[in-house]
C-alpha cells in the first residue's frame, strides 16, 4: 500500500486552501484502508474514533428515522470525506456509513485529527462549515415529507430556509389564517390548539424537535 502524496490532497476541495506544510502533516498521518462492498465502516450511535477520506469507490450514508426505518442520506465517492462531524462535536456517530462498492479509504485517527484541527484554523473552519450544512441536511432528510426527495433538492431547500426564534406562548400560526409558510422545529416544543365552533380552544397535540407543521394550509 503506497503512501498518499500530499500534493494529491491539494486537488480535493476540502484541502485545497491548506498550506503545503499542513497537507504534508496530514498525508503522513493518514492510514490506507481497503474494504469490500457491504462493510459497515461507521455505525450510528457508536463512539467517534476516525475521520475518513474516500480514495476509490463509493459509500452509502444512512440514518434511522423517527419511525425506526433506515433512510439513505447520501452516496459519497472519490474525494469526499466523512466522520468529521462527530469528532468536531465530541458526540456519538449520527449516521451509519457502509461501503456501497469495494472501497479504498484514507483514515485519520481521532488524536491526529484533533491535533491538526487545533493547529490549522483553515482546516477547522472548512470542516465546521461542512458539518453545519450536513447537520441541517441530515435532520431534514429523515423527516417524512423530505425522505424521498433527491439529495440535490434537499440541499436546495436548506439554502432557502431561514431561522426564527419564538418566545414561550407566542402564536406561530393561527387557526383560520391563510398559510404561506412551512415550519420545522429545530429545538423546543409547540402546542397544537384547535377551536371548534362555539367551544373552548383545546390542545390536541404537542410537537417537538424534527416535527414539521403548516403543510395542510398550503394544500
Amino acid at each position: 500500500m503506497k503512501d498518499l502524496d500530499y500534493k494529491e490532497l491539494k486537488k480535493i476541495r476540502y484541502f485545497s486552501s491548506l498550506s503545503d506544510d499542513a497537507l504534508e502533516t496530514i498525508a503522513q498521518k493518514l492510514t490506507l484502508v481497503e474494504l469490500p462492498a457491504g462493510t459497515k465502516i461507521i455505525r450510528e450511535n457508536a463512539p467517534a474514533d476516525s475521520f475518513y477520506l474516500v480514495s476509490k469507490g463509493e459509500v452509502v450514508v444512512s440514518k434511522r428515522t423517527k419511525s425506526g426505518q433506515s433512510a439513505q442520506i447520501a452516496v459519497s465517492g472519490s474525494g469526499d470525506s466523512f466522520g468529521e462531524m462527530a469528532l468536531l462535536t465530541c458526540s456519538p456517530r449520527c449516521c451509519t456509513v457502509a461501503a456501497k462498492t469495494d472501497v479504498v479509504l484514507y483514515r485519520l485517527d481521532k488524536s491526529d485529527f484533533e491535533e491538526i484541527v487545533s493547529l490549522e484554523a483553515t482546516f477547522n473552519n472548512v470542516l465546521e462549515g461542512k458539518a453545519r450544512c450536513y447537520s441541517e441536511y441530515d435532520k431534514l432528510k429523515t423527516l417524512q415529507p423530505f425522505a424521498l426527495l433527491e439529495n440535490e433538492k434537499v440541499l436546495s431547500l436548506i439554502e432557502k430556509m431561514s431561522g426564527e426564534k419564538y418566545p414561550p406562548r407566542t402564536d406561530i400560526i393561527k387557526q383560520g389564517d391563510k398559510g404561506n409558510l412551512y415550519y420545522i422545529i429545530k429545538s423546543g416544543r409547540a402546542a397544537v390548539i384547535r377551536q371548534e365552533k362555539d367551544k373552548e380552544p383545546e390542545q390536541v397535540a404537542v410537537i417537538s424537535t424534527g416535527d414539521g407543521f403548516g403543510e395542510e394550509a398550503r394544500q
